[in-house]
């Protein structure tokens, strides 16, 4: 697999690996997931008007963790959702043979999405400056459509457990122009959609504008 739509700058800048997960490794993250007390839901559903003066609409829910400086223990209370973690990290930093700036590529943070609108999970936008190389998104449980605005037209990506969707994000390329795709989850064909996103944060110790972490605040940087 070559990732021409990451590399070439007037490509999607979307890549999206079927069957990253296997299906029995996927029932036992889920079973984890849902186990009583591991996982503690935070209220995400929004509606506000972003910088660029796009509507931003939010319909799920987020369990969102730093993964440095930050308290760890809910990341050991799933230890098999941290192995996925781990793995998927380890497959972006392998993608440097591609892509010099993933050598070393580092998640900050591991975010659970769990999606409940059949029409609008969440829409259109641009994932933040900050987020750099690859912003890496695993489907977990039910299925979507990833919709990715490519010159000036909608294209639709279905999405099924065990995906792997690789996102171009800063720095992925040496370019001028904008590269990070702007992309919304949509048409919901499950009653929800559950979700694992891992990014690496160049403002690591800068809180996200409007995005809570269940283990970490600016007020608990640790030097």
């Amino acid at each position: 697999m070559e990732y021409v739509n990451l590399s070439n700058e007037n490509a999607i800048g979307v890549e999206i690996i079927r069957d990253f997960v296997a299906e029995d490794e996927l029932i036992k993250v889920n079973e984890e997931i849902s186990s009583p007390n591991k996982v503690e839901w935070l209220n995400a559903h929004e509606v506000y008007t972003n910088k660029r003066g796009l509507e931003i609409i939010q319909n799920h829910d987020t369990f969102a963790l730093k993964l440095h400086n930050a308290d760890n223990t809910l990341l050991e209370n799933l230890p098999l959702t941290k192995s996925l973690y781990q793995r998927t990290e380890g497959f972006i930093r392998g993608l440097n043979k591609f892509f010099p700036t993933l050598y070393g590529w580092t998640a900050d943070e591991l975010t659970l999405h769990l999606y409940d609108n059949k029409e609008i999970g969440l829409s259109r936008h641009r994932d933040n400056t900050r987020f750099i190389g690859l912003i890496a998104i695993i489907s977990l449980d039910g299925i979507c459509d990833l919709s990715v605005r490519h010159n000036n037209e909608d294209i639709d990506y279905q999405v099924t457990p065990g995906d792997l969707t690789l996102l171009r994000a800063t720095d992925l390329i040496d370019s001028d122009n904008e590269i990070r795709p702007e992309h919304s989850v949509v048409n919901l064909q499950t009653t929800t959609r559950l979700s694992m996103m891992l990014r690496a944060n160049s403002k690591p110790d800068e809180i996200v504008p409007g995005f809570k972490f269940n283990n970490w605040s600016p007020e608990q940087i640790s030097n």
